[in-house]
């Protein structure tokens, strides 16, 4: 079971970095208004204050600048012992044509079998392993979304000499 949103993207995107998000976050970012927030710069049926909060917590997690996108894709994790550092299922993903792609595995709301936005989650799948030169071998969207987030998060790992986490906490 999964949690499945694409909107298309009003705003400018001006950097193409990887964000790491902590799992409990990352699972905010899936709900409609955040997608609206990261989406759009109207402000549609929300109120003024409750957009630019939202507005002000994604430019906290580095998601947005200038009004802007400032990531390609977003990975939630978590720390689940002591120094053992967890990718969790689930992405955040932009496409070259300026969709917003919000997948979590995690997340007891559709099943495969009966699921109302199957077609529009297999488009979406195929998209992001086209674009990521990435061969789909599952039937299964879950089982193939898994396969697909596991290759991105491992070439993430293998080609990065390094990767820059902001200190938000005193040391």
């Amino acid at each position: 079971m999964c949690y499945f949103i694409v909107s298309k993207i009003d705003r400018p995107i001006i950097e193409k970095g990887i964000i790491l998000i902590r799992k409990n976050v990352f699972d905010k970012l899936g709900s409609e208004n955040f997608v609206k927030v990261l989406s759009s710069h109207d402000k549609m049926d929300m109120s003024k204050s409750y957009f630019y909060l939202m507005l002000n917590k994604a430019r906290k997690m580095g998601l947005v600048k200038d009004n802007a996108l400032s990531f390609k894709l977003v990975i939630p994790f978590d720390i689940k012992q002591k120094s053992l550092f967890n990718i969790d299922d689930g992405i955040l993903y932009i496409t070259d044509d300026k969709e917003l792609i919000y997948i979590n595995l995690n997340v007891n709301y559709f099943r495969c079998e009966n699921c109302s936005v199957r077609d529009k989650c297999v488009f979406a799948l195929k998209k992001i392993a086209k674009e990521n030169d990435i061969s789909i071998s599952k039937e299964n969207p879950r089982e193939a979304w898994i396969d697909i987030i596991d290759i991105l998060e491992r070439n993430i790992i293998e080609k990065s000499s390094w990767l820059k986490a902001e200190n938000n906490v005193s040391i």
